[in-house]
């Protein structure tokens, strides 16, 4: 597994700096402008995962939030709440698409 660096300097294990370079070389390769992409790995700590996809799109006034669906039952997602629901129903002036 390739190790990489996060922006605080440590090593992490997850590869997170591979995975961004292969998604973007990827969009490009669909038509996006080189200039147009832009990925970044920001740890910080946040009640949920929504809240902290909400902060980093404050922060950074990103036009578009792409977000996975995990796949809840109906019964688990009113328990637990989904991460794209909230993010769906708080992102306000930006675009969220929900991808399966």
């Amino acid at each position: 597994m390739m190790e990489t660096q996060s922006r605080t300097g440590e090593e992490s294990p997850f590869g997170e700096e591979q995975l961004r370079k292969e998604y973007k070389r990827l969009l490009v390769d669909a038509g996006f402008g080189e200039d147009a992409v832009s990925t970044r790995s920001t740890l910080r700590y946040c009640p949920s995962m929504a809240e902290c996809i909400l902060a980093e799109r404050d922060e950074t006034q990103y036009d578009t939030i792409v977000v996975g669906r995990q796949g809840l039952s109906r019964k688990e997602q009113f328990l637990f709440g989904s991460i794209s629901s909230k993010i769906v129903n708080h992102a306000g002036n930006c675009t969220v698409w929900v991808v399966s």
